[in-house]
């Protein structure tokens, strides 16, 4: 046979083997496609259907759901038992229900899981992508959130790019589940459209959406979220107003979301956390603005708590909802310590335990952590605030810990990062209340945010932190005596650089203001003229004051900075009262805007007032006395007086006073009252030497000025010369501890050479401390 011959047979055998196969892959193929049709007519009800049981539970009257959470939990944990049994062509769909069911639940990140597969299996339904793109849009959102506190830039370069994969599938599994059921393409639009941060047209869409979801509270819950964002984005630009009106509109929206899913613990968890906010808000505009006030902030503080309470009867077993309890109470305690100057130990007491019941219900969420380190540095704070004999650095030293784990937990590393600079900034204020030298730990922080800077080139609140680190640095060197210009240099420069990243930041733009009428000091220890850099200082705060003239602050700020060239130029001998002038207008419109606001001062921003207004009326004092004249109707009332002797924090204005009117009695011819006044002086001097008081070195001038006065008194010769010796001793010791003193001390000191002398020299002067 011809090999022709001989190879047919085998061709035809191979024919017939291939269409065996084809024939055998047919029926396995059918069988396939037949296992997944099956999987998907029984698991996808499944999914919805746990979608549905929920959403129906959440929108009855409001109740404990937890034990609906749990069947559905335990129904969830049914179908992943059975993953391993279902043959391959079965387990996406189910898979799809398993994650659909998490996803109802509030688990986002296992939800993930099992959709990303049931996707990348082949069960690319509508109701799937949806679902994908949902979670990933809310993953993102937190992402982003979260990205301006990382400062490694291996943390932050991965971060960005996982935030940017998350919000790109977002974007393609939100358009292909436009078809899914029980949605709305207005809904997706709106959620596409605040990924790119353009709020007020997402904002519209959103209220179109809201018209035709079925599930109309999420329509709500969208509403809120993005009026809240761009309420930040306001808030940070200085647009406080709008702002406020965008946080009213966020919290009406949740209030009605709220109301149509009475029993959803997460809508009622996101009404607390925006409640929350506004209070937060009302710290940094109070006395600001109307909506700031205290009776606004107290009402708001009720009703955030109704909100918190009410998301824990919903279930009382998330850790979440515990943790903003803690938090509410965190944030009442800073505005009562802040802003009403009450003491606020028990909200303390009451934040740290729901935290601490928080952290243990959920270890692993560094979120809750980073609450109980907040309530720690309160604790420290609150010492510090209100001049209290607690030592304040055990409660910095358990709030470092706090920070610590939280670093360690997965996504956490940002806490500390954030947290270190405001905890080395306390630590300093507590080393400088016990009259320690805070240089060290100064730089400490000056070494963390310059690497901040490193890290973070683009961001203007690692600038800003370092400039203000710089002027700690530079003011804790004035008061002891140290050069402070390198330092407010480095602090200008830095905070030049957070303006040039956002121009349009005004708390950059006031303490760039602080930091000029620091180096102003600086200068003027140093002989050189102060009032150049006073000039700059004011003219970085005029167009602030011009563009937001209900920013009461700033008036007091630059009142307080005219105030201080003033006494500079006190000491120069020259006429302070142009300055002065200018000074009593800014306290006017101070005043005025205050009023206008409808809000209540905070104690400590009208104690500012107060004593800005005596420092006024003194510097006048100071002048006319120092040409011969005094009108006796510039004198405050003693009732005034009394009320900043009894504070640690003003007590200076009112030894200021005292001593003046002992040099106007004596002038007066009437010793035995500089007498009383003087016996006064050691009560006032036990004020100022209180915890966080004022400093020994200008305690020890104080005392060296009575002493002075005392021999102008004396009627004996060697009196004289021992209360002198004294005075001229207790200048020394204040000038060892700050050689800047001097500057003050040079007339004291030329008075009593002139009172060794002649033994009656013309009193005209003091010091201005």
């Amino acid at each position: 046979r011809s090999p022709r011959a001989r190879a047919a047979p085998r061709a035809s055998a191979r024919a017939a083997a291939a269409a065996a196969l084809a024939a055998v892959l047919l029926v396995a193929l059918a069988a396939r496609a037949q296992q997944r049709s099956a999987a998907v007519q029984r698991y996808d009800p499944i999914g919805q259907n746990l979608e549905g049981t929920l959403r129906a539970e959440y929108m009855s009257a409001a109740h404990d759901v937890r034990p609906a959470q749990r069947r559905v939990r335990q129904r969830i944990r049914a179908l992943e038992a059975l993953v391993r049994d279902q043959p391959g062509p079965a387990r996406a769909p189910l898979r799809g229900a398993i994650g659909r069911g998490w996803l109802a639940l509030g688990e986002a990140d296992r939800g993930l899981v099992q959709l990303r597969a049931a996707w990348d299996s082949g069960h690319q339904t509508p109701a799937i992508a949806y679902a994908l793109g949902r979670a990933l849009s809310a993953r993102y959102a937190d992402a982003r959130l979260r990205l301006g506190d990382l400062d490694d830039p291996r943390l932050r370069a991965d971060a960005a790019a996982t935030a940017r994969r998350d919000r790109d599938a977002a974007r393609v599994f939100l358009r292909r589940g436009r078809s899914a059921p029980s949605t709305a393409p207005a809904y997706i639009e709106a959620l596409l459209l605040l990924h790119e941060a353009d709020y007020d047209a997402a904002l519209a869409r959103a209220v179109a959406a809201r018209a035709t979801l079925p599930w109309r509270h999420e329509a709500d819950e969208l509403i809120g979220t993005i009026l809240r964002q761009r309420a930040e984005h306001r808030f940070i630009r200085g647009a406080t107003a709008d702002a406020w009106r965008d946080v009213r509109a966020a919290e009406h929206a949740r209030r009605t979301a709220a109301r149509t899913a009475a029993s959803d613990p997460r809508v009622a968890l996101e009404l607390c956390r925006l409640r929350v906010s506004m209070l937060r808000y009302g710290i940094e505009q109070a006395g600001a603005i109307a909506e700031a006030s205290v009776p606004s902030m107290r009402a708001i503080r009720d009703q955030a708590r109704v909100a918190c309470r009410r998301a824990l009867q919903l279930d009382a077993d998330r850790a979440s909802i515990i943790g903003e309890r803690a938090a509410l109470a965190s944030v009442w305690a800073a505005y009562r310590m802040w802003v009403l100057g009450e003491d606020n130990r028990d909200d303390l007491r009451r934040g740290r335990s729901q935290a601490l019941r928080a952290v243990a219900a959920d270890p692993s969420d560094p979120a809750l952590q980073r609450i109980l380190g907040e309530i720690d540095l309160t604790h420290a704070q609150r010492i510090l605030m209100f001049d209290l004999d607690d030592e304040p650095r055990p409660w910095l030293d358990l709030a470092a810990l706090r920070f610590r784990r939280a670093a360690r937990l997965p996504g956490g590393a940002y806490v500390l990062h954030q947290e270190l600079g405001r905890l080395l900034f306390l630590r300093a204020m507590a080393e400088a209340r016990a009259e320690v030298d805070a240089h060290r730990t100064l730089r400490q922080g000056v070494v963390y945010a310059r690497r901040m800077t490193r890290r973070t080139p683009d961001e203007p609140i690692a600038f800003y932190n370092l400039a203000m680190t710089y002027s700690s640095l530079g003011e804790n060197a004035l008061h002891h005596g140290r050069p402070a210009a390198a330092a407010l240099d480095a602090g200008r420069a830095a905070m030049r650089r957070a303006l040039a990243l956002d121009p349009d930041d005004p708390w950059a733009r006031s303490n760039l203001a602080s930091l000029l009428a620091l180096r102003a000091t600086a200068g003027f220890y140093r002989g050189e003229d102060p009032m150049p850099w006073i000039a700059r200082a004011v003219a970085q705060l005029n167009p602030l004051l011009a563009s937001s003239p209900d920013w009461v602050r700033f008036h007091g700020l630059r009142a307080g900075i005219l105030l201080d060239a003033a006494d500079m130029q006190l000491l120069r001998g020259r006429d302070p009262s142009p300055l002065l002038a200018r000074a009593a207008f800014s306290l006017r419109v101070e005043a005025a805007a205050s009023g206008a606001a409808g809000a209540v001062r905070p104690p400590e921003a009208a104690r500012r007032h107060a004593e800005s207004q005596l420092r006024l009326t003194l510097y006048e004092v100071r002048w006319r006395m120092a040409r011969g004249t005094l009108v006796a109707s510039l004198l405050p009332p003693a009732a005034a007086l009394q009320a900043l002797a009894d504070d640690p924090a003003t007590v200076t204005a009112a030894v200021q006073w005292t001593l003046l009117r002992v040099r106007r009695a004596i002038g007066a011819s009437q010793p035995q009252r500089a007498a009383q006044m003087l016996d006064a002086l050691p009560a006032l001097e036990a004020v100022a030497a209180r915890r966080g008081g004022v400093r020994r070195a200008l305690r020890d001038v104080w005392r060296g000025e009575a002493q002075q006065l005392r021999a102008v008194l004396a009627p004996e010769p060697d009196a004289r010369r021992r209360w002198l010796a004294s005075a001229r001793a207790s200048w020394d010791d204040a000038e060892r501890r700050n050689r800047w003193l001097v500057v003050y001390l040079a007339p004291l000191r030329a008075e009593a050479d002139a009172l060794a002398q002649d033994g009656a020299p013309k009193i005209a002067r003091t010091r201005a401390g």
